[in-house]
């Protein structure tokens, strides 16, 4: 199935949830992001149960130091 994270196209295995779509596409760490499956945040203690349908739009935001 296809699905949009961060803009970018995927095409993902069916059944997939949000933790898997992340490693599908090299994102490891998971501490300091946040996730959003068209435009609605998820907490990440749904990332294992919520199932990625097609056409899906996923962002992903990195926390990084600065000031």
């Amino acid at each position: 199935m296809k699905v949009k994270i961060n803009t970018q196209e995927y095409d993902l295995t069916a059944n997939s949830n949000i933790m898997s779509a992340l490693h599908a596409v090299g994102i490891e760490q998971m501490a300091g992001i946040a996730v959003a499956v068209n435009q609605k945040v998820v907490s990440k203690a749904q990332w294992e149960s919520q199932q990625i349908e097609e056409g899906d739009e996923i962002t992903v935001i990195k926390a990084v130091c600065g000031g």
